[in-house]
């Protein structure tokens, strides 16, 4: 060998493996980032888990809760109790405090890839809007929802959450009408069901609902 110039080394078998396995690493991270923006699912589910109706004070309270999963952000843009009433859905005509239906955390609310969120719904419910709602001696509340996905486009739903009934002016019993979480993404008005499968409400996990 001529002098000054240094012999090659032979890479050993194990420095071949690791340097396999840093190219390995490198292309499916830059594979994941460009496939993450390549590949787009919008899902956003909700899932009411609690109602509860104070006779006493007309206080009406919702656990809503949202899953995000897909792997774009979306948007709860308004959550809003609803009655059935002359058949159709209306709002809850009765505000707190000259704000409207009141929420906890305060709408609009982002939902990042991968997140739950759940919403607190209070409203003010006079008896006797549940009462001049009544047919057959059941008052139906529904839950009214407007979301937004990634790329900007507005869904709203309504659907029935709790079935008073009604007896002599007064509400005396509740039951939840919630079958499974439903998608947020989509735009549908369900109408009360007048009979309703209880075999088909889903268990566990049913709402727990509660009128005192």
């Amino acid at each position: 060998m001529p002098f000054g110039v240094p012999r090659p080394k032979h890479l050993k078998y194990g420095d071949l493996l690791s340097l396999a396995g840093l190219l390995f690493s490198v292309v499916f991270s830059v594979a994941t980032i460009y496939l993450s923006y390549l590949y787009v699912r919008q899902q956003l589910n909700v899932n009411v888990t609690h109602v509860f109706f104070s006779t006493g004070d007309h206080d009406l309270s919702m656990c809503v809760a949202f899953a995000n999963t897909g792997n774009k952000a979306s948007a709860i843009v308004r959550v809003n109790p609803i009655i059935w009433s002359g058949g159709h859905w209306v709002l809850v005509s009765k505000i707190l405090d000259g704000y409207g239906t009141l929420t906890t955390p305060d709408t609009p609310i982002a939902i990042k890839a991968g997140e739950v969120n759940i919403i607190s719904l209070e409203a003010s419910v006079e008896a006797k809007e549940l009462v001049d709602a009544a047919e057959d001696g059941r008052t139906v509340v529904g839950i009214s929802l407007q979301t937004m996905n990634s790329d900007g486009t507005l869904f709203t739903s309504r659907y029935p959450v709790v079935r008073f009934t009604i007896r002599d002016g007064a509400v005396i019993d509740a039951e939840a009408l919630i079958d499974a979480s439903r998608n947020a993404f989509a735009d549908f008005d369900d109408k009360p069901k007048i009979d309703v499968d209880r075999a088909k409400l889903r268990m566990p996990g049913t709402p727990l609902v509660g009128a005192w």
